[in-house]
């Protein structure tokens, strides 16, 4: 049994990796920026039989990181597993992005993995033992238009993963990533494509483009998740794990 910290667990990924490291015995932690959301969710894992604590707080800001992880240890103990999930997604044509489209992203995305990584890494390297997986994206590895911010971000997190794993490679701790392409999830306003069903026909027309011929699942990712935080991937460190159906290759 292990303590998992998840980040972004409000919603989507991030909540389908808390769920799942839940139903397998283990002691989640669930954050996100909505009080609302988290607590409802560790309600509902609780009620399902697991042990689950909701903390909000904002990985952009370390001060809360610090205050999310010690209510980790204090409810659960040792954090083993962090799980980086958080982004905020920008969709501007560069010329016209603000400074605050620039940067939230970052701060988020990027930012928010420096700052995670710094609370839990020392009790990891003390005891041996740890796994890192950030939750990039296909974007940070390709490129798209309109979404700068958001391509930085995530070729910034594949970047700062290879930093890290190669620093505590020796410690018993692992850093990887997990890049995730086009996943069935719930897609807000940032698309600029108009209502929900709009958006998933945009998406579903994409996906058939695909070499696997459709979109990903939430399993499908969290799979990717679970191995690597398995004792089994132990050898496993520094890499980009692509879940995309094909989209990009490597």
């Amino acid at each position: 049994m292990r303590t998992i910290l998840v980040t972004g667990a409000g919603r989507n990924i991030g909540l389908a990796v808390a769920r799942r490291f839940a139903a397998s015995g283990n002691r989640v932690v669930l954050n996100a920026r909505s009080s609302d959301a988290v607590e409802d969710a560790a309600r509902d894992i609780i009620k399902d039989g697991g042990q689950a604590l909701g903390v909000s707080g904002d990985v952009a800001r370390t001060e809360d990181v610090r205050q999310v992880v010690s209510a980790a240890e204090q409810e659960f103990g040792a954090v083993d597993v962090l799980v980086h999930c958080a982004a905020v997604r920008v969709q501007r044509a560069f010329l016209e992005m603000s400074s605050e489209d620039w940067r939230v992203p970052l701060s988020v995305g990027l930012d928010g993995a420096f700052h995670c990584a710094q609370a839990v890494l020392p009790g990891m390297v003390d005891r041996g033992w740890g796994r890192i997986v950030n939750i990039a994206g296909v974007t940070g590895q390709t490129g798209a238009a309109k979404r700068a911010s958001v391509v930085a971000a995530k070729a910034g997190m594949i970047g700062l993963t290879r930093a890290l794993a190669h620093e505590f490679a020796r410690t018993g701790v692992t850093v990887n990533a997990v890049s995730p392409g086009m996943i069935e999830t719930a897609r807000g306003s940032w698309t600029s494509l108009g209502d929900q069903d709009a958006s998933a026909e945009h998406y579903a027309q994409r996906a058939k483009q695909l070499p696997v011929g459709r979109m990903g699942r939430l399993d499908e990712v969290t799979a990717a998740v679970a191995y690597l935080v398995s004792d089994e991937a132990g050898f496993v460190t520094g890499q980009t794990l692509n879940v995309n159906g094909g989209l990009h290759m490597t």
